[in-house]
């Protein structure tokens, strides 16, 4: 009981074209707990298939659902983003030093995301064991920058940024070599998971099984390519999902259920973010811009000193 006195509790926050949901939770000894949760409907076209289109009418569905909140409420955010708006991928670079290797992300990013590259915040690191596989992870910046936005005008502070699929992987613990697949009423999302990253991911209209196998294989070959393999499969949905995925994975891999304790777990599982714990790309994704603007500043101060002290020798001499 003390020790959740000095706990700092953060706040759940879940996105979706129609609905904001917030919520607090805890994790004790593997089990999950939700304290309290609250929703708040959107005005058709607030958000578009993730990302703000009418910030006034989604800071104001923010205002109302803070005044329903309970009070004290932790104002950090975690926020769950929409995966229509995230990317993840695996690339094989040359080893190099950190900024050329930033460089070489971005240079290849251009070429698979449509997105132009100069607008996105991009999060990279070497997987474990590897200097020349980089898991990356990246979103927009004009999308990043209107919730982050939106949170403040509310009152709200943005700490952390997750997805669903991180979730569910670790809650089930499957965050390496394992393939994630969510399926709700509109859409089925897949993500391939190496050490934490997404490497692979697609998100498909409910369509045909065949179909769904289909785009399965396909990421699971592309995993493959790559050199590693999908050795275990978690899917929150209907048992013609979990057919699909089965399926689509063969015997060589253990395909489950998600386990939910109820009913209400897994319609609030995507407000659970903070209590499961920060992707390891969260904190480079925030902080993407800061840490670039805070090496050219070292450059720039570095260049300063170098000029002072030749000056010094000089007064010397």
């Amino acid at each position: 009981m003390f020790a959740s006195l000095f706990h700092r509790l953060t706040l759940g926050l879940a996105i979706t074209d129609t609905q904001v949901r917030a919520g607090i939770a805890e994790r004790s000894e593997g089990i999950l707990t939700m304290r309290s949760t609250v929703a708040v409907d959107l005005p058709e076209g607030t958000v578009v298939h993730g990302a703000i289109h009418d910030a006034a009418q989604f800071t104001a569905a923010l205002s109302k659902l803070v005044k329903t909140l309970p009070v004290p409420f932790p104002r950090r955010v975690a926020l769950c983003l929409p995966p229509q708006v995230l990317y993840g991928c695996l690339l094989s670079l040359l080893a190099a030093p950190r900024i050329e290797r930033a460089r070489m992300v971005r240079a290849s990013i251009a070429k698979m995301v449509p997105e132009p590259a100069e607008s996105l915040v991009i999060a990279s690191a070497p997987l474990q064991k590897s200097r020349t596989e980089v898991g990356v992870v990246c979103v927009r910046s004009d999308i990043l920058q209107a919730y982050r936005s939106a949170l403040a005008s509310a009152g709200l502070t943005l700490v952390s940024v997750t997805s669903a699929s991180h979730i569910i992987a670790s809650l089930a613990s499957a965050s390496n070599g394992a393939l994630i697949v969510q399926a709700d009423e509109n859409t089925i999302t897949a993500t391939a998971f190496l050490q934490g990253w997404p490497v692979d991911e697609f998100v498909l209209p409910v369509a045909r099984k065949s179909a769904l196998v289909e785009e399965l294989e396909s990421l699971l070959s592309s995993v493959k390519e790559a050199g590693h393999s999908v050795t275990r499969a978690v899917v929150v949905g209907e048992q013609i999902v979990r057919s699909a995925v089965q399926e689509a994975c063969g015997a060589g891999v253990v395909v489950e259920p998600f386990k939910a304790s109820s009913e209400r777990q897994w319609e609030w599982l995507t407000v659970c973010g903070a209590a499961v714990g920060d992707p390891p790309w969260s904190v480079r994704l925030l902080t993407s811009g800061k840490i670039l603007r805070f090496t050219r500043l070292k450059i720039l101060f570095g260049i300063l000193a170098a000029l002072l002290l030749v000056d010094l020798w000089m007064l010397v001499r």
